[in-house]
């Protein structure tokens, strides 16, 4: 499947913030699709490329695709165009990201699905296509959460997932880290839960809470938040 005929494609080249335009190298100098995620809950590519331009005073938005929660697959370079997503790895490599901050949830289905086909899409598009890496995977970025998520799990044919919905509790704020911690005592005591710690990135203060594991169905995950709203 040529990139062109994806379903749910926008064609925003030219379209977003920029400052200049990136250089072409060529298709034949693109072997590696990189995967990121964005680390923000929402956002779009003239989101991302108004930060970008104007925050790190690049040419234009680093990602070559950006896909949205609802499967919307944003294109933004030329295949051939070296923008700004991998360091040293910029010119081999083709940029896709999927707006969420993974570290604390899944990629929606609709995300899931638009990156397989994407892949391969890419990978027919491109004459050298080598290897499809995550951001932490290139030289000088092993530090970065980045993409979080189990990009070949979601690639793999065989393990493609059951279009099922998974539910997850969020608790309110607390107002210190060190409250965070007691409170997520309290429940690791009570239950037998994955617990996640998150920082609300915002003005608004308490910023702490947890987030669990995923449940199966919604009426679990209501059960489970009554009970914890009763003590």
């Amino acid at each position: 499947m040529k990139i062109k005929s994806l379903p749910k494609l926008v064609d925003l080249r030219g379209k977003t913030a920029r400052d200049g335009d990136y250089k072409r190298f060529g298709l034949e100098s693109k072997t590696d699709i990189a995967i990121h995620h964005s680390l923000t809950d929402e956002g779009d590519s003239e989101a991302f490329a108004r930060y970008h331009v104007h925050t790190n005073q690049w040419p234009g938005i680093g990602y070559h695709f950006v896909i949205l929660k609802d499967g919307t697959i944003e294109w933004n370079h030329d295949l051939d165009r070296m923008s700004y997503h991998v360091g040293n790895g910029n010119k081999r490599a083709i940029g896709v990201c999927l707006v969420g901050d993974f570290r604390y949830y899944e990629p929606s289905l609709d995300q899931k699905k638009a990156l397989r086909l994407l892949h391969e899409a890419l990978k027919e598009e491109m004459p050298r296509y080598e290897r499809t890496l995550g951001h932490n995977e290139f030289p000088g970025y092993e530090w970065k959460a980045c993409p979080s998520f189990d990009f070949r799990a979601v690639l793999d044919k065989a393990k493609v997932e059951a279009d099922v919905k998974r539910y997850r509790i969020m608790t309110g704020t607390f107002s210190t880290a060190e409250e965070l911690s007691k409170g997520k005592k309290r429940l690791l005591s009570r239950f037998n839960w994955t617990v996640y710690e998150r920082a609300d990135h915002s003005n608004f203060n308490p910023p702490y809470r947890l987030i669990t594991g995923t449940f199966v169905s919604k009426e679990e995950a209501e059960r489970y938040a009554s009970v914890l709203e009763e003590e």
